[in-house]
């Protein structure tokens, strides 16, 4: 009762705290994009080899220089937490806020904290210290990856680009499911690779190929292994993909039942969110070359109807061509000042 009520004081004190102005890092500043382009690059690293290394347990990741580098992307997921606390935010008006105590309790009792502070926990520190056990905390750094979202949004790219640069994320999280579930279910099915049921039979794993030469198929769970890292992960990645589309996994076990099940429950769940965001994408890429495209045609028409001169036509298809890209300039300029607050409003107005 004492700790927690010392504990509770502490916070009281950092609260109380205000951080000059010029101490803090603006969302606008380029090093801090900088920086958060360089932490994307290490959550990517993190979000792949991470349940790589649960499940396959290569042996570069127990060389020392692996180590050493692994050490050092904790050590920048850390510094990161630091500097989201002196880090400002947009409020809901739009404006910057520099206020250092609204920075602190915004990001402390945001879910964006929690993400950030568990897959500490997988720290080769933490794991060293307490148990491997905690290594799978490690699997959550793949929820700063929802920065490229917001780093889409800030960039000030048309429309078409946006989109394009749109799907690729989606692609990009689609590749990670893949791989995750691909060391998920190799994880699962190694468990019981040496148990056997009450007839006396393995419940080794056999992928469900309507169970032909399932002898050979054996080798990919061996004990020590026949099949190499590399074809044994690009084997369970091609299951991945089948469990995309539902696909039947044969699971021996209870363990395979659950984790199959919610495997495939939540493959429904992407397949319908990626799959349609890509296609709202796709047409949103395409949506101003279509409507291009159908202006020249009535235009076309309208002139072979009335039989203008063919250097008039030309000169009227590159007018549409130059005015494409402007010609709904102003009801997007108008839109755009809608949905600003009153003060920015008038700062854009007065520029």
């Amino acid at each position: 009762e004492h700790k927690k009520k010392k504990v509770k004081r502490c916070c009281r004190r950092l609260y109380r705290v205000r951080i000059n102005k010029r101490h803090l890092i603006s969302i606008r500043n380029k090093r801090k994009e900088q920086w958060d382009i360089f932490i994307l690059l290490m959550a990517f690293q993190n979000s792949f080899m991470v349940p790589f290394d649960l499940a396959f347990s290569p042996d570069f990741t127990r060389n020392a220089i692996y180590s050493v580098f692994d050490s050092l992307v904790e050590t920048f997921f850390a510094i990161d937490i630091l500097l989201q606390f002196f880090t400002t935010f947009q409020n809901s008006k739009g404006e910057e806020v520099f206020d250092s105590r609204e920075i602190f309790s915004r990001y402390t009792f945001s879910s964006r904290f929690i993400m950030d502070f568990l897959p500490l926990l997988g720290s080769s520190l933490f794991v060293n210290t307490f148990s491997q056990s905690l290594k799978p905390f490690g699997m959550i750094k793949i929820t700063r990856m929802s920065r490229l979202s917001r780093m889409i949004a800030g960039f000030n790219l048309p429309k078409d680009i946006k989109a394009l640069m749109k799907l690729l994320k989606l692609t990009l999280y689609l590749l990670l499911w893949f791989h995750t579930m691909a060391c998920g279910w190799y994880l699962t099915i190694s468990i019981h690779q040496s148990s056997l049921d009450l007839d006396g039979n393995y419940q080794r794993w056999v992928p469900p190929t309507d169970f032909i030469n399932s002898g050979d198929m054996s080798l990919l769970l061996e004990d020590p292994p026949v099949w190499s890292i590399s074809r044994r992960y690009f084997f369970m990645l091609y299951y991945a993909i089948l469990m995309i589309g539902n696909n039947e996994l044969a699971p021996r076990n209870t363990q395979e039942l659950l984790v199959g099940g919610l495997i495939l429950l939540f493959s429904n769940v992407l397949n319908a969110l990626i799959f349609s965001e890509m296609a709202i994408m796709l047409l949103n890429f395409q949506r101003k070359s279509m409507e291009y495209q159908i202006i020249l045609d009535t235009s076309n028409h309208i002139m072979a109807t009335i039989n203008l001169p063919q250097p008039y036509q030309e000169d009227i298809r590159q007018f549409l061509k130059i005015t494409s890209d402007t010609r709904n300039l102003q009801y997007e300029f108008d839109l755009f000042l809608d949905q600003l607050a009153p003060s920015l409003k008038i700062k854009v107005q007065n520029q």
